[in-house]
């Protein structure tokens, strides 16, 4: 029986998603990613010109995935209930195994300068947005742009390495406990 095509490409997209963030770009190859896909190199490049558009195409899925949370938020609450339903789903999605995406941008991201000038602009402009949506968050809630800038850098940085830091030396802090703790620092400051 042969496969659908779409099925042949998201199977290559999911696998390799689950490489990257496991193993980090550069670390594996294309041959890791036919194996883990049971397909030939010539099925590969049906889909793919490279393993760089591979990731091209991967960083926008993974994107638009963080985008449609957005939507899953509840707008009549306050901007800081909103930034903690982000983070809950973040940390729900994360610690359920299933989604991988924040490991993947964190390993990507600390990769950025092996990476392709177009996946190093892809890995820029999500930052930028992702730090951006803090930035709305903190500044709705009331703190001044600047101080909604530094508070936003903080946590972005703070989450970004308790995740790098927990793939090195797990800790006996949960990320809610870390986020928590950051943004009563943060909100008693203003």
């Amino acid at each position: 029986m042969s496969r659908h095509p779409t099925e042949t490409k998201t199977r290559i997209l999911h696998s390799a998603r689950s490489l990257f963030s496991n193993h980090g770009f550069t670390a594996t190859s294309l041959d890791d990613i036919l194996g883990a896909t049971g397909i030939t190199k010539g099925a590969f490049y049906h889909y793919f010109r490279s393993k760089d558009h591979l990731c091209e195409v991967m960083l926008e899925e993974v994107v638009g995935e963080y985008k449609s949370l957005l939507t899953t938020l509840h707008t009549h609450v306050s901007a800081i209930e909103q930034l903690k339903q982000w983070l809950s789903i973040l940390i729900e999605k994360n610690t359920s195994g299933l989604w991988v995406n924040c490991r993947l941008i964190t390993r990507l991201s600390v990769q950025i300068q092996q990476l392709s000038p177009d996946l190093q602009t892809r890995l820029t402009d999500f930052w930028r947005w992702y730090e951006g949506l803090y930035i709305t968050w903190f500044t709705q809630y009331g703190l001044s742009p600047i101080q909604a800038a530094l508070s936003a850098r903080t946590l972005t940085g703070a989450i970004f390495g308790t995740i790098w830091l927990d793939k090195c030396a797990a800790s006996t802090q949960s990320m809610p406990d870390v986020i928590d703790y950051l943004l009563g620092l943060i909100l008693k400051s203003e």
